[in-house]
């Protein structure tokens, strides 16, 4: 997704595949932005090019990272257990049905 800022704050968002266009007025999100940074002494912002930005998407991107890493681990030890259960009792199930047949 691209996305585009003009001065006077409207974003227009293409959708890659689709190539759908939209805009959205952002005076409202922009205005608040201002007042949140006004509030907590916020100067200046950090450009993609800036060196503690660097760091901080760094760290966020390796803290996902490990939080994904967690997701597919859980997932696939539930996966795991559940097989080891069906074969374990997939066998003694289908005697069960078999023999209750032939009564």
């Amino acid at each position: 997704m691209l996305v585009l800022s003009f001065a006077y704050c409207a974003c227009i968002r293409i959708h890659a595949m689709t190539g759908v266009v939209c805009v959205i007025d952002c005076t409202r999100l922009h205005e608040a932005l201002q007042v949140k940074e006004q509030a907590h002494g916020i100067t200046s912002r950090w450009s993609p090019s800036c060196s503690e930005y660097k760091e901080v998407q760094s760290f966020f991107s390796k803290q996902k990272e490990r939080e994904l890493a967690e997701l597919i681990w859980a997932a696939s030890s539930r996966r795991q257990f559940l097989l080891r259960l069906k074969s374990k009792y997939a066998g003694k199930h289908f005697m069960i049905k078999r023999s209750q047949n032939f009564s």
